[in-house]
């Protein structure tokens, strides 16, 4: 584009044209965050993507341009590195933003104005950067409605530190900075969770260890502590009826208050060498779904006696996979999320191919499969980027070795091939209809149809590796 400002034949400057550059949709998910989607009510889905957080609305009853609204991370920021959601009379998005000499908090509240849905507006930001904290691994929420609450974060300064924040859901009105002190030196990351009955309870989890703390005034007080035996901790959560749920390598625990297994459930499969890693109770207490890696998906029910069995186990079936073979199709279950009400349909999951999909809990027996909530995704880096000039598409190659063809006026993922070899780079024909595409050993021109793309020559133009098409 030209910079220089026009000039009119007598002498006087032309207006400069002033453009406007506006975010419209984002195609992906991270999922270097943890747990990293959440539904914040039945419409609404939060979850980061890229250098920005995505509140996307599901009714599918809005205009299309309302479906996806974003926060977007302040510059020169090293990305959000964990999210978190609660519904209340409002609904709230806390953040944590890793900067280059800290961390900043916030908070955003996000409603209806002029007519447009999800339209964050932040309301609360902290910088912590003067109390040295680098790093935030998790952010929590307190639970219930409540003069007492709270938004906490756990993270490193020098050392393992608790930020607490006090908020009566319209402003910040304390911040409490407090050190713990973990039974190890050695820990991998740390979660925070509030109980679910009272504000002042929180649990610290690391993959080896749980600390219960109660908050009293701006001093934490050491109610417990639980090491665990049995492989490293995956997840946690808490159950309804107030029981502290974590998922092992091996194991399913459901502890009590004191820390004492009320249920152990063996998850692990031999056979298929298979295991639970994410567990996401029901509103009404009475089930739980658990999901691990291979797609495995179960369902388990409180019986006699208040103790679970398991009701339903299944690998999950891309209602595709009948139709065309894709490499993807295979994938670990990574986060779960559902509607915060007793009358659940529906689940939403976060894959290790980096997809989201929506799962079907009515007849979940008869009909056993999902769909992509918005379409697949590349699963690795994309390398190479393009865009036609005479059709809304964009081209992409990833290291996951797909060619996705994208319909950014319609939202769609238009065209996903699979090859066996990895792809370098693209370059699109302004027509939208041909591409070349770089692969290790050779550039090779293809013919873009709309259901279909096909090579125009087998052998291609020998080059090795070429990092640019054009």
């Amino acid at each position: 584009m030209n910079n220089e400002t026009p000039v009119a034949k007598e002498g006087k400057e032309k207006p400069q044209k002033k453009i406007n550059i506006k975010l419209e949709w984002i195609f992906g998910i991270r999922n270097d965050i943890f747990p990293n989607i959440y539904m914040i009510d039945s419409d609404t889905v939060v979850y980061a993507a890229g250098n920005y957080v995505v509140i996307l609305n599901i009714s599918k009853k809005l205009p299309q341009n309302q479906h996806q609204k974003f926060i977007i991370g302040t510059p020169h920021s090293k990305g959000f590195t964990a999210i978190n959601v609660y519904n209340s009379h409002k609904r709230y998005i806390g953040t944590a933003e890793e900067i280059n000499d800290g961390v900043l908090l916030g908070i955003y509240t996000i409603n209806n104005q002029m007519g447009q849905f999800n339209v964050p507006h932040k309301f609360a930001y902290v910088d912590l950067s003067e109390n040295r904290v680098t790093k935030v691994y998790n952010i929590a929420f307190s639970q219930r409605d409540s003069p007492e609450s709270y938004f906490a974060a756990v993270g490193i300064a020098e050392d393992p530190v608790v930020i607490l924040l006090k908020w009566d859901q319209d402003s910040v009105k304390e911040k409490t900075i407090i050190p713990i002190k973990p039974p190890s030196n050695k820990f991998k990351n740390l979660n925070i969770s509030f109980s679910v009955f009272k504000n002042e309870n929180f649990n610290i989890i690391s993959d080896q260890f749980i600390l219960s703390y109660t908050i009293q005034g701006r001093m934490l007080s050491n109610t417990g502590i639980y090491q665990n035996q049995s492989g490293n901790i995956l997840s946690h959560c808490w159950f309804y009826d107030g029981h502290f749920c974590i998922t092992t390598e091996t194991n399913i625990l459901i502890l009590d208050s004191s820390f004492k297994p009320f249920q152990i459930i063996p998850t692990y499969d031999d056979i298929n060498k298979t295991m639970i890693s994410y567990v996401l109770p029901s509103y009404e207490g009475e089930k739980f779904i658990a999901v691990g890696n291979n797609r495995r998906f179960e369902i388990y029910e409180k019986k006699d006696g208040d103790y679970y069995e398991k009701i339903l186990s299944k690998t999950f079936e891309d209602k595709n996979d009948r139709e065309k073979s894709d490499i993807n199709k295979n994938f670990d279950f990574h986060s779960l999320a559902s509607q915060s009400n007793a009358n659940d349909e529906f689940i939403l999951a976060s894959t290790s191919n980096k997809d989201l999909i929506q799962i079907s809990l009515k007849d979940i027996e008869k009909q056993f499969n999902y769909k992509y909530l918005i379409s697949q995704f590349h699963s690795d880096s994309v390398e190479g980027l393009d865009i036609a000039i005479n059709k809304p598409y964009i081209i992409t190659c990833s290291k996951d070795k797909t060619l996705k063809i994208w319909d950014y006026k319609s939202r769609i993922l238009q065209l996903n091939k699979t090859f066996e070899e990895e792809m370098y780079s693209v370059a699109y024909h302004p027509s939208g209809m041909h591409c070349i595409v770089s692969f290790e050993e050779k550039i090779i021109p293809m013919n873009v149809y709309y259901d279909e793309v096909s090579n125009m020559s087998q052998n291609g133009i020998q080059a090795r590796k070429s990092k640019d098409v054009i």
